[in-house]
C-alpha cells in the first residue's frame, strides 16, 4: 500500500470509482495518480484494476478539457478566444521566432509544442491559457502539423546553433532600424540557378 493511504480510504476511493462514468473514472484516476507523484500511476492502476495507459489518457484529457477559468470545456461551448481577442496577437508574438514554412505551398508551422506555447502565453496574460485554446489559435492562423520526413540528413555544422542565433540577432537589429529582412531558401535558389544555366 502507498504511504499515506489507509485501507478505509482505498475502499472509499473504489466505491466512488465504480459509480462514475467511464470518462469521469479516467479523470478521477488521473487526479489521484497525479496527487501521489512518483509511483502514483502504477499504484492507482493496481488499486482500480485498470491499465496505466487509461490514467495517462485521463491526464491528457484533463489538460485539454479544463477551462483556464477552472470550469470544464465541452464541445460546442463558446471559445475563450471570443472573450480574449487580444490573445491572437500574444500567440503570434510567442511563435514569431519559431515559425517556418514553405511559401510555395502556403504552409507554415512552428517548432514549439502546444504546451510550450500555452506556458509562454500564460506568462504574458492575466489568465491560464489551455492547450486546447492554443490548438484553436494554431488552426485559425493557418499553422499545420510538421510532418517528419525520412530523408538523408546532411552533416551538421559544429556551430550551427551559433549561426542561427547570429541570424536572429541581426534580423532583430535590422527590423529595429526599420530595414527590410528577406528570407531565402538557398536550396531552392541553387535549383533555380542550375535550371537557368
Amino acid at each position: 500500500m502507498q504511504a499515506g493511504l489507509r485501507a478505509e480510504v482505498e475502499t472509499r476511493m473504489k466505491r466512488l470509482y465504480v459509480r462514475l462514468s467511464e470518462k469521469d473514472r479516467r479523470w478521477y484516476a488521473a487526479v489521484e495518480a497525479d496527487k501521489l507523484g512518483h509511483g502514483g500511476f502504477e499504484y492507482i492502476a493496481k488499486l482500480f484494476e485498470i491499465d496505466p495507459k487509461t490514467i495517462r489518457q485521463g491526464l491528457k484529457d484533463l489538460e485539454e478539457e479544463l477551462d483556464p477559468a477552472g470550469g470544464i470545456g465541452k464541445k460546442g461551448c463558446r471559445s475563450r478566444l471570443t472573450d480574449h481577442p487580444e490573445w491572437g496577437a500574444v500567440f503570434l508574438a510567442v511563435v514569431r521566432e519559431h515559425t517556418a514554412g514553405n511559401p510555395q505551398h502556403g504552409v507554415i508551422w512552428t517548432d514549439l509544442k502546444p504546451r510550450e506555447i500555452a506556458q509562454a502565453m500564460t506568462s504574458r496574460v492575466d489568465a491560464r491559457v489551455s492547450v486546447r485554446t492554443v490548438r484553436q489559435l494554431l488552426k485559425s492562423n493557418g499553422f499545420s502539423r510538421r510532418q517528419s520526413q525520412k530523408k538523408k540528413s546532411f552533416k551538421s555544422h559544429a556551430q550551427r546553433d551559433a549561426q542561427f542565433q547570429r541570424i536572429t540577432q541581426l534580423k532583430a537589429e535590422y527590423l529595429e532600424d526599420g530595414q527590410p529582412v528577406i528570407s531565402i531558401d538557398t536550396k531552392m535558389l541553387a535549383r533555380i540557378f542550375r535550371a537557368e544555366a
